[in-house]
């Protein structure tokens, strides 16, 4: 209930965000792409699919047309895409968007980035679905490198990373 108050909350105020960049004509910025962004990652919490897929898509469209298809925000929006595909049930393409977030990550020089991070985790949760649990060893093990190297142990992505590493190794048969 909490949550869906936090929820609900949010939407609303990216929702008058919105509403306010359409009143002068700034839906083609920057802003306008974060604020979908954000609005798309909320109603994909929320469990609206087709509200989230609306969203994220104008927003990496816009990243697109404003020549930042290649920045940090637009891995940010296909990592949520992924999410996105990943909750449908499309395997495939959920890791086809979490591999372009990382190569965009990495390509921008930031490969020990958190996000980098990020899209290999999701990489190594779609591996397992995948049964593939070498390709899942492989990229959680660089995910919690970087998680190392960043001093974010601490972290819910850092305790998920090394939840998934026991997973394959339970699957695997290689935990003793």
């Amino acid at each position: 209930e909490q949550d869906e108050g936090r929820l609900a909350g949010a939407s609303e105020h990216f929702a008058r965000a919105w509403g306010i960049l359409e009143g002068h004509s700034m839906t083609r910025g920057r802003l306008a792409a974060v604020i979908l962004h954000r609005m798309g990652a909320i109603a994909l919490e929320s469990g609206d699919v087709a509200a989230a897929e609306t969203s994220l898509l104008q927003s990496y469209s816009l990243l697109q047309g404003l020549r930042a298809a290649r920045s940090l925000d637009a891995a940010h929006v296909l990592r949520i895409i992924g999410d996105l595909f990943f909750k449908c049930g499309d395997l495939a393409g959920a890791m086809k968007k979490y591999a372009d977030a990382h190569k965009i990550v990495v390509d921008g020089g930031f490969a020990t980035h958190p996000d980098a991070a990020s899209a290999l985790f999701r990489i190594g949760q779609v591996a397992i679905a995948q049964n593939l649990f070498d390709l899942a060893s492989e990229r959680l093990e660089e995910a919690w490198t970087i998680v190392e190297s960043t001093g974010t142990e601490s972290t819910t992505d850092a305790a998920s990373t090394l939840r998934l590493l026991g997973v394959v190794l339970l699957q695997r048969g290689d935990a003793s």
